[in-house]
């Protein structure tokens, strides 16, 4: 069966993701130029279906973020946090009201996370035992070994720090240049204890779920190991006692994309925010079922 390349791309709330202090204006111009590149190819006209980078937009994690979590912008405080909560307790399979204050939490995309001081003294003083002979040479002349982790989405309040990462094709990252084992998982917590402060800090993580079913992929097996003992993860992060990371991480979860775009957009849905079509062709084209 041969699909249509007809219909206009989907890039919900496009006037409040211009706004710089929710999008940054490269991200804002970077859904566009995608959401363009799209609606080209779509109706034949300079760029073929199959190019790659002319249709980003049918496999950008960046934009199915935007257009899963968006419409808790707009759907009102108390609703947000029920759908928050909501997926928070199915992630982590426990009741998070417990973190819940009289302010809400607060919604934000790609929260720039900078990394510990002691991961990195940790990783100077190991990084000659690295295997590749060139990178153990060029880490001699740099200042810093590890830059800035960013979170996909994250939900905030006065108690608790919510980091989540969005997969759809891919898989965790197995390493950093100058550290083959740290994984992007554990690299998300242990950057999260740091941020997080005073505050109990959880990381979910949101993908297909046929995708996550398949077992295929290192997010489910890493999953699986932090869910069953707190030491899996502190092999992982060797510079961290067990102590500190227990006074703050409270757990790591998988929710189904499935269940966060369908109790979001079926709310968007029902307060007019949004078209039901409009959301139901972005997922169907990505093969994700939504319920609404």
């Amino acid at each position: 069966m041969i699909e249509s390349l007809t219909g206009e791309a989907v890039f919900v709330f496009r006037d409040l993701a211009k706004n710089p202090n929710v999008l940054s204006a490269r991200r804002y111009a970077q859904f566009s130029e995608w959401v363009e590149n799209a609606e080209k190819t779509r109706q034949g006209t300079s760029m073929s279906p199959r190019d790659r980078q002319a249709n980003q937009y049918d496999k950008a994690e960046e934009l199915i973020t935007w257009n899963t979590f968006a419409p808790l912008l707009k759907v009102g405080p108390r609703v947000k946090d029920t759908l928050i909560v909501d997926m928070i307790n199915l992630g982590l399979q426990k009741d998070a009201a417990e973190y819940l204050d009289e302010w809400g939490f607060n919604v934000q995309f790609e929260k720039t996370l900078p990394p510990p001081p002691s991961y990195l003294n940790h990783l100077r003083s190991t990084v000659a035992n690295h295997p590749v002979r060139y990178l153990r040479l060029d880490a001699e002349g740099k200042e810093t070994l590890e830059g800035d982790t960013h979170a996909d989405i994250v939900f905030e309040n006065s108690r608790l720090l919510v980091l989540g990462e969005v997969k759809f094709m891919s898989d965790i990252q197995t390493g950093v240049t100058y550290d083959p084992n740290r994984n992007q998982l554990a690299r998300l917590i242990d950057t999260g204890v740091r941020a997080a402060r005073n505050k109990k800090l959880a990381v979910i993580l949101f993908s297909p779920e046929s995708v996550y079913r398949s077992k295929s992929r290192l997010y489910y097996y890493k999953l699986k190991d932090y869910r069953e003992s707190i030491e899996n993860l502190r092999a992982d992060l060797p510079h961290r006692s067990l102590e500190e990371i227990t006074k703050t991480f409270i757990g790591t979860g998988w929710v189904p994309l499935e269940f966060a775009a369908s109790t979001i957009h079926r709310t968007a849905v029902e307060q007019g925010l949004l078209v039901k079509e409009d959301s139901q062709k972005f997922y169907e084209e990505r093969k994700i079922k939504l319920s609404i």
